[in-house]
């Protein structure tokens, strides 16, 4: 399994997956994703990400 991360926005973020065989490289047998967005639960409004969390993201692998 592979994860990727995609589009960074101010209150969300993208990641992207995909699923090979260690026998069968290249062949996909599944592809999926999500955007997490950062909320105040108790509002239930989305926040800018936390500078911590968006210096993680950004950082270089």
């Amino acid at each position: 399994m592979k994860h990727y991360l995609g589009a960074i926005g101010h209150a969300s973020f993208a990641v992207y997956l995909t699923l090979e065989r260690s026998d069968e490289p290249g062949v996909l047998y599944a592809t999926g994703g999500a955007t997490t967005v950062w909320i105040d639960t108790v509002r239930g409004r989305a926040l800018p990400l936390p500078d911590w969390l968006r210096a993680h993201l950004v950082a270089p692998a």
